[in-house]
């Protein structure tokens, strides 16, 4: 997805604080840091509506998006049920989508 914080704020306007909930990592924040706001983001990234997002597809476009919206929600400091909340998923479900999003980000795939 990104290869560092900096790729992530050219891209997205983003700020970083020094307010870290991790140790020795400056927390990412969008201008718009809710869940909603980082949707919008991904939507535009991978060329995918809001409703789609939020709907039940299985397309692979669709599934990547999605798995990439949990894990940037993620980073951005919310808890997996607060994503799943926001999904109308389970927890576990958000769990699993960042997973594959690390796998992908990890073996270079988009």
């Amino acid at each position: 997805m990104f290869e560092s914080t900096r790729d992530f704020m050219r891209v997205h306007g983003a700020m970083v604080t020094h307010d870290t909930i991790l140790p020795g990592r400056a927390i990412v924040k969008m201008a718009c840091d809710d869940i909603r706001g980082a949707c919008e983001v991904i939507c535009r990234k991978h060329g995918v509506t809001m409703r789609e997002l939020m709907g039940q597809s299985i397309k692979r476009n669709v599934s990547i998006a999605r798995q990439d919206a949990f894990l940037t929600c993620r980073r951005l400091g919310h808890s997996y049920p607060e994503i799943g909340d926001f999904f109308d998923r389970h927890h576990t479900t958000v769990m699993s989508g960042c997973k594959r999003a690390i796998e992908r980000e990890a073996n270079g795939d988009e």
